[in-house]
């Protein structure tokens, strides 16, 4: 591994990149100086996106920050997804790569949900060997997150900072200190925020992760949809005094707000951090690498971890997520579990709602129930969000088949794919046959944003073209082959 952190490496205030601010970023004086990159997100060939991240890197430092990596699994590490990760940074000239101290599924599932380990012996000889796998693959030092806790373990024998301590002088690994997470876990796991921070390794804090959380009454959620609140300003200031100046950045994922509003907070975090004294040296990575356990350890962290995702895959067997209280308080394993579950199925339900907003207005709260049985089905689990989302109109397809209608679901399904397929192009042309009803498929069309003057028949071939901003469709006429008769009209 060859070390890529500059001692003493500090980029002052960034922000996470979404699409909803590229282009204030690229306007003259934003007022941040870097910007942190979803990993994820420049993985995927996509020129158009490529092109926006080449030319933001022209003019802030670029970090990465992935959330697939799953350090803390047990399934084989995505050599292919790691030597994606380097061509990336090493493209782009990132300052470093980061993701989070956790595993998202095992057994090929993918939960998309940063689920905790126990903190033991074990889980670190585990988690060292992977990480010094990582960062030989990478060529570079792994930036390891601490991530927001709904649920501990009783076998757990050290604390997370320990834990983490343990784990740069094994790796010389570097860490990043998501303050708000500290807040959340602190709150529903019941220990003290301060004395956490306090016992950190201090050299090894590259980055800061600064966002808002939501209060759900018995314990706090990790949503970075809000503005930062006022614990985790303490936190904050007490982590500067601690650190000193560190790289800091502002996550905010849902109802990204204008620049200036960031920048609010930004004038905030600055006045914190200009009270601090200098930063604290950072610890050496190790002279030679430990050597990489596996075994017995690793086998029963595999069963830990299956018995802990078929509790959160499994909502049919969970308890209620605390609700209707008013006070704070530290949450049972059980609680933990139906956090988890909630917010597994709440995402991959949004995910369906955002892509057929269509279907949503032709069958109505049977889209609900339609996604979570297909999250439930085999069909549902085990693939990336996009194959998820894809693989739903197909599925949904067989589900109505018997129905009445179920010629204008696949009309409609076929209508969404085809939008999507055509939203990330400036120009372009995507085809398909109408099976069902012309005229309800229109008037659905024209709600979804597309320029319309349809008048064809069932079994009609339909024309979408996208020029610019617009979308218009065209029937074309009718098919030779005629449409399936099994099919029923709307």
């Amino acid at each position: 591994m060859t070390e890529k952190l500059g001692d003493g490496d500090d980029l002052g205030f960034g922000v996470g990149l979404r699409p909803e601010l590229v282009d204030e970023l690229l306007a003259p004086d934003s007022g941040f100086d870097f910007l942190e990159a979803i990993t994820e997100d420049y993985l995927t060939p996509d020129e158009q996106r490529r092109d926006v991240l080449d030319r933001l890197a022209e003019r802030y430092p670029i970090v990465l920050h992935g959330l697939s990596l799953s350090i803390g699994g047990v399934d084989p590490l995505d050599l292919a997804y790691l030597r994606g990760l380097r061509e990336l940074a090493d493209g782009i000239g990132a300052r470093w790569v980061s993701d989070h101290l956790c595993w998202t599924g095992v057994d090929g599932v993918r939960t998309h949900e940063l689920l905790p380990l126990p903190r033991t012996r074990e889980s670190l000889a585990h988690v060292t060997s992977r990480v010094l796998a990582a960062q030989d693959v990478l060529g570079r030092p792994l930036v390891l997150e601490n991530a927001a806790a709904y649920l501990g373990f009783d076998e757990s024998t050290m604390p997370e900072p320990e834990f983490l301590g343990l784990l740069v002088e094994a790796t010389g690994c570097r860490l990043l200190l998501d303050v708000n997470n500290v807040h959340v876990s602190a709150s529903n796991l019941g220990f003290d925020p301060t004395a956490y921070l306090d016992a950190l390794p201090a050299g090894a804090v590259v980055q800061i992760h600064l966002a808002g959380s939501r209060d759900m009454g018995a314990f706090l959620l990790d949503t970075h949809d809000d503005r930062v609140s006022a614990p985790v300003w303490e936190l904050y200031e007490h982590a500067c005094r601690r650190l000193g100046p560190v790289s800091t950045s502002f996550e905010w994922d849902s109802g990204v707000p204008s620049l200036a509003l960031l920048r609010e907070e930004l004038r905030t975090a600055a006045e914190l951090r200009a009270r601090v004294g200098p930063r604290p040296p950072r610890p050496p990575s190790p002279a030679v690498a430990p050597p990489i356990r596996a075994g017995a350890d690793a086998r029963r962290l595999a069963d830990r971890q299956r018995a802990l995702q078929l509790a959160i895959l499994d909502g049919t067997a969970q308890q209620a997520v605390p609700g209707g209280e008013t006070v704070l308080r530290p949450l049972s394993h059980g609680e933990g579990i139906a956090v988890y579950g909630s917010a597994y199925r709440a995402r991959h339900l949004d995910l369906l709602r955002t892509a057929y907003p269509v279907l949503g207005e032709l069958i109505g709260d049977d889209l609900d129930d339609l996604a979570l049985d297909y999250l439930a089905s085999a069909a549902g689990r085990g693939g990336d969000l996009d194959e998820f989302v894809s693989g739903f109109a197909g599925w949904v397809t067989g589900a109505f088949r018997d129905r009445p209608g179920a010629a204008a679901v696949r009309d409609v399904l076929t209508l969404e794919t085809a939008l999507a397929e055509l939203g990330g192009r400036s120009s372009g042309e995507a085809r398909f046959t109408c099976l069902g009803a012309p005229g309800h498929l229109r008037s659905l069309a024209i709600r979804a944003g597309v320029l319309s003057g349809w008048t064809g028949e069932p079994g009609a071939e339909v024309a979408l073209v996208r020029r610019d901003s617009r979308v218009s469709a065209t029937f074309l006429g009718r098919e030779p082959a005629s449409a399936d008769p099994s099919d029923g009209g709307a």
